[in-house]
């Protein structure tokens, strides 16, 4: 059985984002299969876009969608020129 590729798969998941320009962890967990330690790893070496806070002094934290979707991208691209 033909798998779509990896560009069709972040296509679908960008379509999925449109007006969501925030997301919290659990959404980038489960949109990248990184677990929540990975990705604080990641972002230590720089490798993995930052959260931010949503509210000063608050404890909620959030990604720009549009980070992690480059990411996602650069990470497909790698895979595919190897």
């Amino acid at each position: 059985m033909n798998q779509p590729s990896t560009s069709v798969l972040l296509e679908k998941m960008m379509q999925n984002l449109i007006g969501k320009p925030i997301l919290r962890m659990h959404e980038v967990t489960q949109l990248t299969t990184l677990s929540e330690p990975h990705i604080f790893a990641l972002q230590a070496k720089g490798l993995f876009p930052r959260s931010f806070k949503l509210v000063p002094g608050g404890r909620a934290s959030g990604f720009w969608a549009h980070e992690v979707l480059e990411y996602l991208t650069n990470q497909a691209n790698q895979k595919d020129n190897t």
